[in-house]
């Protein structure tokens, strides 16, 4: 009996994990707002529909950095559904995205 219910705790516990996605596989597509349109491609780069510029981006928990030129900017972002919320971080500055 205990080896049973220890392989049914075993069993869901991996079902789980593999339902788990990736944040940022979750940010993957293209998104948009008043200011115009973005994408964030799976092979980690990021094109903002304003620039011809190559973008790369990584994520860390609920971090975006975006590089560029050897610059980088670090953002938190939370998403809820299909709405992306993007917050550079040390300021107030916020954007709200649809996904498109």
């Amino acid at each position: 009996m205990k080896k049973a219910v220890f392989s049914l705790i075993i069993a869901a516990f991996m079902v789980g994990a593999c339902t788990q996605s990736n944040p940022a596989d979750k940010i993957i597509g293209t998104w948009i707002n008043q200011n115009g349109e973005i994408e964030f491609k799976k092979d980690g780069t990021f094109r903002d529909g304003g620039t011809s510029q190559k973008i790369s981006y990584t994520i860390s928990g609920n971090n975006l950095e975006l590089s560029v030129g050897g610059r980088t900017q670090t953002y938190t972002f939370s998403l809820k559904g299909n709405t992306l919320t993007l917050t550079k971080v040390g300021t107030e500055d916020t954007q709200t995205l649809t996904r498109k």
